[in-house]
């Protein structure tokens, strides 16, 4: 058998195998298409319902029910969501910015007076495992329930009770700093962005 031949073979083998791969993992996204997308749903909601004080069902079905009876989407210039309980209601703000190793989006919540925090979720962000990927950590987004800002940065461990501060991850300045400008990018934003009457 000639050396052409053999590679005439080896590349037929080797097309063959790639197809047989990337028809079974075609296949696989086919099939789970629709659960990851219901998935990526129900994580959405329910980072954007635990942007607010509210409590809220944990089964999938009903906390669709609760969300599509409690929100709704303003497709407006600057797109943001109302939660309405009774006589309460929440702004939510999804914002972004850049951090070290890429984008941070977020979901904001204010009070109806536009001006306080009740709740910080970190939907997608590609920080550093250990340091930046710190600020998915309850302890970090807890702290910015209440706040008001504009707000600044104390080093981490002060436990800082004020208003206008919260703690840094250390180690983690850039994305601190990060998260530090999305919170004050949004405090900005949500008076301008949400126009009165149009809760």
């Amino acid at each position: 058998m000639g050396k052409a031949s053999m590679r005439i073979k080896t590349v037929v083998f080797m097309a063959l195998l790639s197809a047989v791969f990337i028809g079974a993992v075609s296949t696989v996204h086919l099939l789970t298409k629709d659960t990851i997308m219901r998935n990526e749903a129900v994580f959405f909601r329910k980072a954007l319902l635990g942007c607010t004080p509210l409590s809220f069902p944990t089964s999938i079905k009903e906390l669709n029910n609760f969300y599509e009876n409690k929100v709704k989407y303003h497709k407006t210039a600057n797109p943001y969501y109302t939660v309405r309980d009774g006589k309460n209601l929440f702004y939510v703000l999804k914002v972004s910015g850049p951090g070290l190793w890429g984008e941070i989006v977020t979901l904001i919540g204010f009070k109806s007076d536009k001006k306080t925090i009740t709740g910080i979720n970190f939907i997608s962000q590609s920080e550093t495992p250990g340091l930046g990927a710190r600020i998915s950590e309850s302890w970090f987004k807890k702290q910015f329930i209440g706040k008001t800002g504009p707000v600044t940065m104390v080093p981490e461990g002060t436990g800082t009770v004020a208003k206008t501060q919260f703690d840094a991850i250390t180690g983690a300045t850039v994305t601190s700093t990060a998260v530090k400008d999305i919170v004050n990018n949004a405090l900005v934003k949500i008076s301008t962005v949400i126009r009165k009457g149009s809760d």
